[in-house]
C-alpha cells in the first residue's frame, strides 16, 4: 500500500482524479442527469498530463525539498515524456471522433503547459511571486472545469453561477498551493523561485491562506449556506498544522481526503437518482 502512495504521490496521479470528481460533483450540483463522462475523463487526463511535465522540471527544486520524489533516470523521464504526450493527445483524437467540440480542449493545451515552461525574455510563470499560485489555481484548475460545464455539460444554470463555482475551485486551490509552498520552501528558495513562504515568512503564508479561505467561506454562506459542509475545518487545519518539517504524507493528505469524501458524495446522490 505505501508502495501506491509513493507512486501516486511522485506522478501527482491523485491531482487527475481529485479534478475528475471535483467535475462531478459540479456538474451534479447543477442539477445535470446525464453527465459527460468521457469528456470529463479527457480533461482529467489533460490535467495529468501538465502535472507530469511539471515533475520533468522540478527536478532541481525536488533535489533540495523532495528527494524521494526526484525524477533524474533518463528512461524514467522518456516513460514520463511519451505518457504525458499520450494523456495529451489521446482526447484529441476521442472527441473529433465523437464528433464534439475539441477546439476548447487545444486552447487549453498551450494554457496548461505554459506553466511548466521556460519562455523567453520571461522565464518559468510558476518562478514568479503569486503569479505561479494565482495561474495554477484559475487557469490550471477553475478554469478547465468552467469550460466542461459552460460547453459540455449542458446546465441551463446562470454564468454567474458557475463563475461562483469557479471561484470556490479556484479559492481552496490556491490554499493548496501557497501551502505545499511552504513544504518547498528550501528548494525554492534555492532554485530561484519566489513565493511568498520564501519572501514574506511562512506565518504570512498562512495569514493569506486563512483569508482566501474566509472568502470562500463568506461566499458559501450568502450563496449556498446549505453547501459549506466540513471543508472549512479540513482547510483550516491543513493551515494551521503546515511546517516545512512534515512528512510529504500531510501535505498530500488533505489531496486523498478531498478524493474520498467527493466520491463518497457523489455515489450517495447517485443512489437517490441525481
Amino acid at each position: 500500500m505505501s508502495n501506491l502512495f509513493d507512486v501516486c504521490f511522485r506522478y501527482r496521479l491523485h491531482m487527475p482524479i481529485l479534478f475528475f470528481v471535483i467535475q462531478v460533483s459540479a456538474i451534479r450540483n447543477f442539477g445535470v442527469r446525464q453527465l459527460p463522462w468521457g469528456v470529463m475523463i479527457a480533461f482529467s487526463c489533460l490535467l495529468g498530463s501538465a502535472y507530469l511535465v511539471n515533475r520533468l522540471t522540478d527536478s532541481k527544486e525536488d533535489k533540495i525539498s523532495q528527494i524521494t520524489e526526484v525524477i533524474e533516470s533518463p528512461t524514467e523521464k522518456r516513460a514520463i515524456t511519451w505518457l504525458a504526450i499520450l494523456l495529451a493527445g489521446l482526447p484529441v483524437v476521442w472527441l473529433a471522433l465523437r464528433g464534439l467540440n475539441y477546439i476548447p480542449y487545444l486552447l487549453l493545451c498551450p494554457v496548461l503547459f505554459i506553466y511548466s515552461l521556460k519562455l523567453p525574455l520571461i522565464g518559468k510563470l510558476k518562478n514568479r511571486l503569486l503569479i505561479k499560485n494565482l495561474y495554477s489555481a484559475c487557469l490550471g484548475w477553475a478554469l478547465p472545469i468552467g469550460v466542461v460545464i459552460l460547453v459540455y455539460s449542458g446546465s441551463e444554470m446562470p454564468r454567474w453561477a458557475v463563475l461562483l463555482t469557479c471561484l470556490e475551485i479556484a479559492g481552496l486551490t490556491l490554499i493548496i498551493e501557497l501551502i505545499w509552498d511552504i513544504r518547498d520552501i528550501d528548494g525554492d528558495r534555492a532554485s530561484g523561485v519566489r513565493t511568498v513562504a520564501n519572501t514574506f515568512g511562512v506565518l504570512s503564508a498562512k495569514a493569506v491562506a486563512g483569508g482566501i479561505l474566509l472568502l470562500v467561506v463568506l461566499m458559501k454562506l450568502l450563496c449556498h449556506p446549505n453547501g459549506v459542509r466540513f471543508f472549512p475545518f479540513l482547510f483550516g487545519s491543513f493551515i494551521v498544522l503546515a511546517d516545512k518539517r512534515r512528512s510529504p504524507i500531510f501535505f498530500h493528505a488533505i489531496i486523498v481526503i478531498l478524493v474520498i469524501y467527493n466520491l463518497t458524495w457523489i455515489v450517495s446522490n447517485l443512489g437517490r437518482g441525481l
